[in-house]
């Protein structure tokens, strides 16, 4: 679709932007497939701001008159909110952008991912043939945008390859003990996943955990010293950390509103909101330019432990005195962007895994995050898939699911060691108000926090 046409409808802070979500997937449960999907949503909408309001129309339809009349809604609805609650604000002016496609637009025929599905399924029978059930699930998603305002024209394909493993055996009492796994990579499948051996790879990893949770028992219960791995610390900094410094919730009193500029964890913590890239290489997320036309910069929230900068969409960055780096995002065509993380990063520090598990006398390693929760005080539980029990300084017996438990800030503050390697976890989503791909990494941290168990 040619949005260019309409430039000259175009007034101060209106965008006007056509967005497609494209997905594929295949889930197969036990040699038989379940899902066979493939979904295309696409349409337009126009946002307007006037005096502290957003007047906001969209459409599936995309012909002419429709647009049309998608632009007027939205000026109908600009003006009946200013005449109700409008009030004097002035956004940030948007620098001049052109970004024309750089990643080829191309689709996948269904039954390549089929096939791919099929051949995992049949890489686990003939070598885990033990195996109680199984469950694989493939997705090729993308997302294509055109977004044109007074100053920015551009358009941006993102696509996502995601493989999601759930393995369940029985341990010696004939009780079920599942172990899951998943890879996300930016790409589209047919370029991640041709070198079948990273998947063949992540189904060994998983089965060899899954032997080793259903010998493993219960976690003894308390505040302990703990080592979280990747994993699990990237979604303690999403979670409990990136959500509280949206800075659309500081209008629910957000605890990290009231942290700028001070200490707030220990010295060894510094977490960041990639734009795009991280040591030259494309992250799992993608973003170069927001859903408002704010140019994607990176976003440094804590630095060595101070509170040093917030996420924004153009209108709360004026509210709260910062600027906006581009973290307005909407999920759909049909959806006004919300400001929102892209790809949070916890800095690695100095430490290697073996010097962090000699350290502990008394502990745990935990692996392996399920579900969990956080709020704007940065309280949160977090599920455990499994983990290792430590004991003088080794691993012991490995650990069934169980829970953690904190305030945020407080397990943060108690970090003394911070791993050395980075892991990227790219496949999940962020389910605030709108599903949305982001991405999270980091090393593993060795902190203090409440263990759930017996």
């Amino acid at each position: 679709m040619d949005i260019l046409k309409y430039s000259s409808m175009l007034q101060d802070n209106m965008d006007i932007r056509w967005h497609c979500n494209c997905n594929q997937s295949v889930s197969i449960l036990n040699g038989g497939m379940t899902q066979n999907s493939s979904e295309k949503n696409q349409g337009i909408s126009v946002k307007i701001f006037r005096n502290g309001v957003h007047g906001f129309a969209s459409s599936s339809d995309t012909d002419h008159n429709t647009i049309c009349r998608v632009v007027k809604a939205a000026q109908e609805n600009a003006a009946l909110l200013d005449s109700k609650i409008g009030r004097s604000i002035t956004l940030p002016k948007q620098v001049n952008l052109n970004i024309p496609l750089y990643y080829e637009i191309k689709r996948i025929d269904q039954r390549y991912i089929i096939d791919i599905a099929k051949e995992i399924d049949a890489y686990i029978i003939n070598n885990y043939p033990n195996l109680k059930s199984r469950t694989i699930i493939i997705t090729n998603e993308s997302t294509e945008k055109k977004l044109l305002t007074a100053n920015v024209k551009s358009h941006t394909f993102r696509p996502r390859a995601v493989f999601h493993l759930s393995m369940t055996t029985n341990d010696k009492t004939g009780l079920p003990v599942t172990y899951e796994n998943h890879l996300g990579e930016f790409g589209m499948i047919d370029e991640q996943f041709e070198d079948k051996e990273k998947l063949y790879s992540l189904v060994d990893q998983t089965y060899e955990s899954l032997m080793q949770k259903k010998e493993g028992g219960l976690a003894e219960g308390g505040f302990k010293q703990v080592i979280l791995s990747p994993d699990l610390a990237g979604i303690l900094m999403h979670e409990a950390i990136g959500h509280a410094v949206e800075s659309d919730s500081f209008q629910a009193n957000s605890i990290a509103y009231t942290m700028r500029d001070k200490l707030c964890t220990s010295e060894l913590i510094t977490l960041v909101d990639l734009a795009n890239t991280y040591n030259g290489e494309t992250l799992p997320v993608p973003i170069y330019v927001d859903d408002e036309g704010t140019k994607a910069e990176d976003v440094t929230i804590i630095s060595n432990g101070v509170m040093k900068d917030f996420l924004y969409n153009r209108k709360l960055a004026v509210e709260y005195n910062g600027t906006p780096k581009g973290n307005a995002r909407a999920s759909e065509y049909s959806d006004i962007p919300l400001v929102r993380m892209r790809n949070t990063l916890l800095l690695p520090g100095e430490n290697t895994i073996e010097e962090m598990i000699a350290s502990v006398d008394d502990g745990y390693y935990f692996m392996m995050p399920t579900n969990g929760q956080a709020d704007l005080n940065s309280e949160f539980m977090f599920g455990v898939n499994m983990g290792y029990e430590i004991k003088n300084g080794k691993l012991s017996r490995p650990i069934r699911d169980t829970t953690i438990s904190g305030k945020a800030f407080d397990v943060l503050s108690t970090v003394t060691m911070v791993g050395n390697k980075i892991s990227w976890s790219g496949a999940g989503y962020c389910g605030k108000n709108q599903w949305i791909p982001v991405s999270m990494g980091g090393p593993a941290i060795k902190c203090m926090m409440q263990v759930g168990g017996k």
